[in-house]
């Protein structure tokens, strides 16, 4: 019998880049991702990672920041357990859950989908990958929000890497 890995645990631990990503542009040529494996106390974590997705031809606009974890079978699937999602064109709608005052409401811009928040709504849908909840939170520059995200994930590293390939579209 498989127990559930504590998420909690992965979550709040100090964790570091295992190696050095950098952006790679998807076989559909239209994003690019950032992957790393996470260590934590100087051991790479089975599972556990770093991932950012980047839309290639819309510079400073709709990158995804995320921590997740995939266990090895299938049960639940896996898949983020908090994002941060980064000048998005779309807005995040919490419907009827999460903190009173984002219910309801279209939450346009940087918006966070904090690993609590969600945990205490249905850990079953975090060990799911799925992350109903999200926060507002003001905008930044490129350069803030990796820093944002080594702060709010606790992933030493992430403040130092490189920017994702933009390239502006020509029309």
């Amino acid at each position: 019998m498989q127990t559930d890995v504590d998420l909690d645990s992965f979550y709040v631990a100090q964790k570091e880049l295992a190696i050095n990503p950098d952006w790679v542009v998807t076989a559909r040529k239209d994003y690019a991702d950032l992957v790393s494996p996470l260590d934590i106390d100087g051991v790479t974590m089975a599972g556990l990672a770093f991932r950012a997705r980047a839309r290639i031809e819309l510079p400073d606009r709709q990158v995804a920041f995320q921590l997740e974890y995939s266990p090895s079978t299938s049960q639940p699937k896996g898949g983020p357990i908090c994002r941060l999602d980064w000048r998005p064109f779309q807005a995040h709608n919490n419907k009827n859950c999460g903190p009173p005052e984002y219910r309801m409401i279209a939450i346009r811009g940087t918006h966070l989908h904090d690993f609590h928040l969600n945990w205490a709504y249905s850990p079953k849908r975090v060990r799911n990958g799925i992350l109903d909840i999200a926060v507002p939170v003001a905008d930044m520059p490129f350069e803030k929000a990796l820093e944002f995200v080594e702060k709010q994930f606790r992933i030493k590293g992430v403040a130092l890497l490189p920017p994702p390939p933009w390239s502006a579209r020509l029309i």
